[in-house]
């Protein structure tokens, strides 16, 4: 059987029109059944147990217990058991059609491991209460009028084993330095007959994991997450995970997750990768309260990346290009990055430097939450909105925006990530006309009985005064303007004393 060539149009593959484009292609030939065959149909999924679905529940879980009926255009999936595993010839949703997950409670999970030389097609709305892990060695395609609306969403070309599952895609790295998320290294597609499928310029088609215009994907509650991963991710939706995380991650092979820990200023998972690939943002990635993480050896950023800071939970956007982790017995079990180089071209299109590219009009920001019910006190301990970026190269575009008000912004370029001191090659460039703002908040509006405290006046407070010791000033509540006082800060920015001359205090 000859190569497919697939007529991409005159639009470069490297874009994301015609990444989409060509998985649309092939669907709609329907390339792994052969030259022929009939168009592949996208309305409900197909279970590999359970023969044709109808109306009457039928068990379909090949872990726990779940069954599955039609209802109308409406796959009914009832989850009964905390965990359950299914498998699946193919999982496809039309445009009218409907896939609902009725689980036990939000943190239930429903792995679903779809069979099918195809990249699946989500065209219509995926609804749970609980999580769903979606594993497609092919790919996927969230299409333009695609709502998934979840507790939490797993969409990946990498495999999850039944361990993994078993004891926690977060949890296995602490338990045994083993990835979240392992497939076999391929990255690109091939037919029936195990042949690379070729675009119209004879070049290999990625796997890869393709988010249209319009598609949206949200978490409901809060703390949910959405994470994607594949060779190549490209975003050009919506992904919306109030109070949560999004993590889009390219990597041909691996995917580490561990826990933040108190010390981070992430809140959620770190995430790290075997063999980098590619992550492309041109959509929206908006994580209010919550953290928002672009992964790959290739990273860029082209739409919106947003996070936003309240009074109880800070905000934090990472762009992170690089691979590969370090020893876990050299780090003390923490998940940290390996390499922003390759020693050779993979052959992927990647080249040998890690890279980042913040493109002309994206923006990547931290804000301050939009609800004004939260107030907090001065002493308040709150952690700063953090925007962190780093590879081996950087590049700040013309009129790309990195904003965190009153905030950090972190961008690193180095060549061995264990010792960032070590000189090399790696470079931060900035465009003229970008822009990194850290800047304070303006027409903040706050009363004047903020600069004032009360103290009550104790041996320690009067130690510069003895005579008042035993004086009438002793145990005495009295208002101090610290506009008036001399104050003095840790290095961290902290105040740790403030001091007034006894005859200026009111």
């Amino acid at each position: 059987m000859k190569p497919l060539f697939i007529d991409t149009a005159s639009i470069p593959v490297s874009e994301p029109k015609p990444l989409v484009h060509a998985i649309r292609t092939l669907i709609a030939g329907g390339f792994v059944l052969g030259v022929g065959m009939p168009q592949v149909r996208a309305e409900l999924p197909v279970p590999v147990n359970g023969g044709v679905l109808n109306a009457t529940p039928v068990d379909i879980a090949i872990m726990g217990k779940a069954t599955a009926a039609i209802n109308g255009n409406t796959l009914n999936i009832k989850q009964l058991s905390d965990k359950a595993a299914m498998d699946w010839k193919s999982f496809n949703i039309g445009s009218d059609n409907a896939v609902r997950f009725d689980q036990p409670s939000t943190t239930s999970i429903a792995l679903n491991r779809i069979h099918d030389q195809n990249p699946s097609q989500i065209l219509g709305s995926l609804t749970a209460n609980g999580q769903v892990y979606l594993v497609n060695q092919n790919g996927f395609v969230f299409g333009k009028n695609s709502q998934i609306n979840v507790n939490s969403l797993v969409a990946t070309t990498l495999g999850i084993s039944d361990e993994v599952f078993q004891r926690g895609i977060t949890k296995v790295f602490d338990i045994s330095n083993s990835p979240a998320f392992e497939g076999n290294g391929q990255l690109f597609l091939k037919n029936d007959q195990g042949q690379f499928v070729l675009d119209q310029k004879g070049e290999k088609i990625k796997i890869q994991i393709f988010i249209e215009e319009g598609a949206k994907i949200k978490t409901e509650g809060n703390g949910g997450r959405v994470i994607i991963a594949a060779p190549t991710v490209t975003n050009a939706g919506t992904i919306e995970t109030p109070d949560g995380q999004t993590i889009l991650v390219g990597s041909k092979d691996k995917v580490y997750l561990q826990e933040a820990g108190s010390d981070s200023d992430i809140r959620g998972l770190l995430v790290e990768v075997g063999t980098g690939g590619e992550t492309n943002n041109v959509g929206k990635v908006i994580a209010e309260r919550g953290n928002a993480s672009l992964m790959g050896f290739a990273v860029n950023q082209k739409g919106i990346a947003s996070a936003t800071t309240s009074v109880r939970l800070n905000g934090s956007v990472r762009l992170l290009a690089r691979e590969g982790i370090q020893s876990p017995s050299s780090t003390g079990g923490k998940l940290l990055p390996g390499s922003t180089t390759r020693a050779t071209d993979q052959g992927d299109g990647l080249g040998t430097s890690a890279k980042v590219t913040l493109s002309k009009g994206s923006v990547t920001s931290v804000d301050l939450d939009a609800d004004k019910s939260l107030t907090a006190i001065d002493a308040q301990a709150q952690a700063a909105s953090t925007i962190e970026i780093s590879g081996h190269k950087v590049l700040l575009q013309d009129q790309s925006t990195v904003q965190a008000k009153s905030g950090k912004v972190s961008i690193a370029a180095v060549d061995n990530p264990a010792d960032p001191r070590l000189k090399g090659k790696a470079r931060i460039l900035l465009e003229k006309g970008s822009k990194i703002d850290v800047s304070g908040v303006k027409n903040v509006s706050l009363p004047i009985e903020r600069n004032v405290v009360q103290v009550e006046l104790r041996k320690n407070e009067l130690k510069d005064a003895p005579l008042q010791r035993e004086g009438v000033l002793f145990g005495k509540k009295v208002l101090v303007d610290l506009r008036d006082a001399d104050l003095k800060y840790s290095a961290t920015g902290e105040l740790t004393s403030a001091s007034i001359p006894l005859a200026d205090i009111k």
